[in-house]
């Protein structure tokens, strides 16, 4: 390869990562397949599967500016997980690379009857809520799987160096999700814990546990809705309300409404970082905090 072209690849990969957690690019040495991914824990999946024969990337959690695009936009394949806060990019995209490839790693919706809130009562889906499909190892495999099919489409060649690092990473997932089963399973009759929002609703249902979001279906609640969240915080002895962070700048999202229940029921606001670019150590993180907060 030529200076020149050396020094375009080398471009392509210093993409500026915005917000917190962004994971690092994975250098790709020869001809290489360029993957875009919407979040740090994708490029974790992307390159245990497609090790050395990719370059990944992550989206910046900025809005789309052109020089960014450009770059990212020699991509041949883009994952994303199916949030509503990666449409602007993957409509950028899309129109500065026709033939890009976007695949959306996971369903709209897991397959399962939506609990009744104990607060709010029954909830339609809503726009506002946003459950992270990483934070389920049962939906990491079925993404996995989708990640193992793009880059066959894109790299036949590589097809068994791919399928030899999917099963392998196969194992990891069901051996860290053993690891946080068993870590669980000491909790008792103690399932139910407490968050700012529905992110880490997905983590909930793989555990088999129950998780009340303080702002969900699109609601924040009112006077009369905070007393009953902080009666029934106190009620089950709540110690640890949950704050998503890690993505983005300010304060997170649910912020004010978790300082404000954790205050009235004696309990701490404990932060947690579901976009991880450490996957496995992001959920373990995670887990340990649960398992802290569980009553």
């Amino acid at each position: 390869m030529r200076q020149t072209g050396r020094m375009r690849c080398a471009a392509w990969l210093l993409v500026l990562l915005a917000g917190l957690g962004a994971a690092a690019p994975v250098a790709w040495a020869g001809p290489a397949l360029r993957v875009a991914v919407s979040a740090p824990p994708l490029a974790h999946f992307v390159g245990r599967i497609g090790g050395p024969r990719i370059g990944v990337a992550v989206l910046p959690a900025a809005e789309p500016d052109e020089r960014t695009v450009r770059r990212l936009s020699r991509a041949g394949l883009l994952l994303v997980a199916g949030l509503s806060s990666e449409r602007v990019w993957v409509e950028r995209l899309s129109q500065a690379a026709a033939d890009l490839r976007v695949v959306r790693l996971f369903d709209a919706a897991p397959e399962r009857e939506p609990p009744r809130h104990p607060v709010y009562g029954p909830l339609s889906p809503a726009e506002a809520d946003q459950p992270l499909g990483w934070l389920s190892p049962q939906r990491v495999r079925a993404a996995a799987g989708k990640i193992l099919d793009a880059l066959s489409t894109l790299d036949p060649a590589g097809r068994p160096f791919y399928q030899e690092r999917h099963a392998a990473f196969l194992v990891e997932v069901g051996r860290l999700e053993t690891e946080i089963r068993t870590l669980f399973a000491g909790s008792g009759e103690r399932r139910m814990f407490f968050a700012a929002r529905t992110g880490l609703a997905d983590f909930a249902a793989a555990f088999g546990l129950s998780l009340v979001a303080l702002e969900a279906g699109g609601r924040r609640p009112n006077a009369a809705e905070t007393k009953k969240f902080v009666e029934l915080a106190r009620g089950r002895g709540v110690q640890l309300i949950l704050l998503e962070t890690g993505r983005g700048r300010g304060r997170p999202e649910g912020w004010a409404t978790a300082e404000l229940v954790a205050r009235q029921a004696f309990a701490r606001i404990a932060p947690v970082d579901p976009w991880a670019a450490d996957w496995p150590e992001g959920l373990r993180r995670l887990a340990r905090l649960v398992r802290l907060a569980l009553r």
